[in-house]
């Protein structure tokens, strides 16, 4: 077939679209693999959130998951006229599929009406997890906060 393309700049093209082609095989492998790790640990993740009895249990497996998708805080409201007083929560899965919100919040704030909401994890270099989220103040007020833990 080469004898075919005779002309120096249709082998380039040819050379070219030969490069593209074997970069695209790359990266469908890679996002092959990618997802196949993803979904691994997400199933592991489910494993481990619905045998546990504790938040903490499952906050500590989190860091060792830091591909799966399912590894999130949920943070909501009961009513949509709690929407100033928002509270961090959990959600448990009935079914495997549904995640439902459990009536109690996790975690409060002390002050005012106990708002604590848009609670964002960041993993720390050295080990530990930094918390950024929004708590109410004595005052009535809310407040931007962050806290580390471990």
């Amino acid at each position: 077939m080469l004898h075919l393309v005779q002309s120096v700049p249709a082998r380039v093209v040819l050379g070219v679209l030969i490069i593209f082609s074997v970069a695209s095989w790359c990266i469908i492998l890679y996002k092959l693999f990618s997802f196949n790790r993803i979904h691994s640990q997400s199933v592991r993740f489910l494993e481990i959130f619905r045998r546990s009895t504790k938040f903490s249990e499952v906050q500590a497996v989190c860091r060792s998951l830091g591909e799966s998708p399912l590894v999130v805080l949920y943070d909501g409201r009961a009513r949509a006229e709690d929407n100033w007083h928002e509270v961090t929560g959990v959600a448990r899965s009935t079914d495997g599929r549904t995640l439902v919100a459990e009536d109690l919040p996790v975690i409060r704030s002390p002050h005012s009406d106990g708002a604590l909401r848009y609670v964002a994890a960041v993993p720390l270099p050295g080990g530990g997890t930094r918390f950024y989220f929004e708590a109410a103040r004595p005052d009535g007020a809310h407040d931007l906060m962050s806290c580390v833990t471990g």
